[in-house]
Order: C-alpha cells, then structure tokens, then sequence
C-alpha cells in the first residue's frame, strides 16, 4: 500500500513521486565535492520518508500475534480464539498456573530440559505471515507490543546447534564428590568432542549448572539446611537461571528449509511467563480466514475495525 501526501499545490502524491520529485531537484550551490551539510540533510529527508512510509514494518511489528488451536479442526480452533476473545485470557499449552518443569536429564539442545508454563507470540508483519500461519493455524489476534512487555513479554534467544565453539571452552573441572546419600547424575566427566558444537557445549554446561545448584541444594536440604541464608542464595540464583534465561533459550537447526514446522527461527518468537490478561482495547488485530469473517464479526461487533481476514 502507498500511502498518500498532500502536495503544496493541492493535489496527492505518492511518497515515491514526491520523493523522487525531491531527488531530481537542482541543489543550491551543488558543488562535485561532498557537501556535509547538505548530506546530513538529505539523510534527514530520506530518514523522515521512511519514516511516513513506515517502511520498517517489513521486518518488525508493532504488535505480536498469537495463533490459536495448532491441530484442531477450523471449527475448533474458531471457538478457542473466540474464547480467548471473550475471556480476554491467553493460556499456553498445558497450562498448569503457576508451574514450570524442569528436566534435569533432559537435553538442552533437545529444548526438553526446561519446559516453562508460557504463552508465546511472533513478532511478524501482518503481511508476511504466510509461513507461520501454515505451521500453526489461521485464527489469531495481535497484542500490542509494548502492552506486552509490561506482561513480561520477552524475545527467545536462538542457539544453532551445530555452531562451532572454541575447543578450549570445554570444562576441564571435576565432579564434586557427593554424600553416598545424594545421588547427582553428573559425578562422571564427559569426555570432549572432536568438535565442539553448541549443542553439546550447553548439555555438558547444564549439567554443570544442575550439579552445583540442584543437587547442592539437596545437599543441604539433606542435611537440614533448607532455612539458612546459602541455601536461600541457591534457589535465587536457580529460580533466575531457570525462569529468566533458560526457559528463553530456543535450539534449532538453521539448515531446514522456512516451511519446515522445525525451523524455530523463523518464529521470531517471544514468550510470556504464565498467563496474559487482556481487555478489547488492546487487541491491536484478530485474523481469521475469509469464511469466518461474518461470523466473528456478528459474534464480536466491537472488533469489525481491526479484523483481518486471510
């Protein structure tokens, strides 16, 4: 879409004409050297231009959509997203309030380790939502982005799993010996990998973590020590690690093609801790396919404005 401006004499014209019309004008006093001056003023034109065009909304959004009902017949997945409308409550899969697992045995790499109660988002355009919406389903609403963040809303960080990390970054430290009353799965040294990847950096290095957090905390916990101050220091730093960085870590593969459900990347996927309530006034868009149009607009009247049917 070209968005239209009222020229000086009265009538439009696109951005790309008055933009053009701009660039073709003589400059006063152009002289074949670099004027740094002028040339800080183009910048401010050119920056103001696409500004007005909004032409950043190819690449970021505004606004994060969640899709509803991944798996469910359309019918189905119509009445979740009606739900969520009228409830105005965003739940994530198998939600439990309040409970985030954690796998110690898991793999890190597998994303099976940590599997935190969160409702998640992409941060894609409108218009390029294509891909996604095929892995995914049709039927969803967009939240405003900065009404998220004060949810907690927060962008996943991305580990490829084959990327190489410096040999000399494997872990040359010992097992700490353990009572024969507490059993820590980590008491044995993995032997390094010819090549190093990510992948197995972060399960060796999570192990780690687990040994001197969970396993010291039941150490302690053992010995009675649930109530001091160390035992205490533990389980923030634990909480921290596992709520606030860890269940925002996301492995994928980077050589699977975009259409692939599997390629995590091209989510852009940001996650909410728990729960997100909402209000009408916040829905920034519900999509829906064009079959449904009617429907929700006559089961949802205040939302006719800001529907976008696909």
């Amino acid at each position: 879409m070209v968005t239209l401006l009222r020229s000086q004499d009265g009538s439009n014209r696109s951005q790309s004409a008055l933009f053009q019309r701009e660039q073709d004008k003589p400059r006063r006093g152009a002289t074949k050297a670099c004027n740094p001056c002028a040339m800080r003023i183009r910048n401010r034109f050119v920056a103001a231009i696409l500004e007005r065009a909004n032409l950043h909304s190819a690449y970021v959004s505004t606004e994060l959509t969640h899709f509803a009902g991944r798996g469910l017949p359309e019918g189905d997945q119509y009445a979740v997203l009606l739900s969520i409308l009228r409830t105005g409550h965003l739940r994530g899969p198998g939600y439990q309030q309040g409970v985030h697992v954690m796998h110690p045995y898991a793999s890190m790499c597998g994303n099976d380790m940590y599997v935190p109660t969160v409702v998640c988002f992409c941060d894609i355009p409108s218009g390029s939502l294509g891909i996604h919406m095929a892995k995914y389903s049709q039927f969803g609403l967009s939240l405003r982005k900065d009404f998220l963040v004060q949810q907690g809303a927060n962008p996943v960080f991305y580990v490829v799993r084959d990327s190489f990390v410096e040999p000399n970054a494997w872990p040359q430290s010992l097992p700490v010996p353990r009572p024969a009353q507490v059993l820590d799965p980590y008491d044995q040294a993995i032997a390094q990998p010819a090549l190093v990847t990510k992948c197995a950096y972060f399960d060796v290095m999570l192990q780690m973590l687990h040994s001197a957090l969970t396993i010291e905390m039941a150490v302690m916990a053992h010995g009675g020590q649930q109530g001091t101050n160390a035992y205490r220091r533990l389980s923030d730093l634990n909480s921290f690690l596992s709520l606030q960085l860890m269940a925002f870590v996301k492995f994928f593969d980077h050589s699977l093609p975009a259409e692939d459900a599997a390629n995590y990347y091209m989510e852009r996927e940001w996650r909410v801790l728990g729960d997100v309530h909402f209000t009408l006034r916040d829905i920034a868009r519900v999509i829906v396919p064009k079959a449904y149009r009617a429907r929700l607009v006559y089961d949802m009247p205040s939302l006719k404005q800001r529907l976008l049917a696909v």
